[in-house]
Formats: C-alpha cells, sequence, structure tokens
C-alpha cells in the first residue's frame, strides 16, 4: 500500500442505499404492471423485495445509525471500528473491486465467515484514503497480500 499508512474509510449504512432500491422496486412494479401476467409479476416482485429487506443480502456488512469504519492496514488486516472499538478483524480476501466512486472489499474472519464492504468515495473524510484504495486494487496489490 502507498505511504505505509492505515486506510480510514467509512462505510455505507443501510440507509445510504433506499434511494437506489426503492428506484430499482419502482422500475420492476413498472415492468411487472406493463407485461402480459401483471398480477403474477407483481406479486413476485414484491415478495422479492420484502425478502430482500428482512435478510442479509449477498452477506453485506449492514449497520443501522451507526457510523462504522473500516481501517485497512499495509499488510492486508482489516478491523472495522464503531466508536473507537474493534468490533470486527479479518483480512481482505478475493473479489475487490472498484470503480471511482464505490468500492466493494471482501474480508474474511479468522472463523472464516466472509463479510462484504461497500464504501461510496463522497462519505469519505478525505480524498485521498479512497484515492489510495483505488490506485492499491487497481494495482492487484490486494493480490500480493494474499499469496503471502
Amino acid at each position: 500500500m502507498q505511504n505505509d499508512q492505515a486506510l480510514n474509510l467509512v462505510v455505507a449504512k443501510r440507509s445510504d442505499f433506499r434511494p437506489a432500491v426503492a428506484g430499482l422496486a419502482l422500475l420492476a412494479i413498472l415492468s411487472a404492471l406493463l407485461s402480459p401476467n401483471p398480477i403474477t409479476l407483481l406479486s413476485l416482485v414484491l415478495l422479492v423485495f420484502c425478502a430482500m429487506l428482512a435478510s442479509p443480502t449477498l452477506g453485506f456488512f449492514k449497520v443501522n445509525n451507526v457510523n462504522l469504519i473500516s481501517v485497512i492496514f499495509p499488510e492486508g488486516k482489516v478491523r472495522l471500528d464503531c466508536d473507537s472499538k474493534g468490533i470486527f478483524e479479518g483480512v481482505l480476501g478475493g473479489g475487490q473491486w472498484c470503480t471511482r466512486n464505490v468500492a466493494v472489499l471482501r474480508i474474511i474472519s479468522g472463523r472464516g465467515g466472509v463479510q462484504n464492504l461497500v464504501v461510496f468515495a463522497k462519505q469519505q473524510h478525505s480524498e485521498d484514503d479512497f484515492r489510495r484504495l483505488h490506485t492499491w486494487l487497481r494495482h492487484g496489490s490486494d493480490k500480493r497480500i494474499r499469496q503471502r
């Protein structure tokens, strides 16, 4: 990792996804209503979106009204902090990806559990941390860490 300093990244909360999920639900309902079998597809859409809200979707670390900070150390270790207390520790696993605005990090805990973290660039306290993460993932530094 460049500069050999830990990255402090704000993790997205469940409430950050509400506008996107609501827009997707409206589009799904509209397409179900315009389909040849509107009742069947509308009930299927409602079932899927209600199940998605109730279950842990894709293993993403979801928190409500909690400011969660992901601290990524140069050797690839990750610690999640909430109110200056470490609540989860692990290492970066495979499957990270990053765009200019969003990053998804896969973290493997010592017990073998896998969590995915979503990080938005606009939520960061320092643009430099997200830029360093983006550069680090693009150069494949996370792959070299996993090989150790």
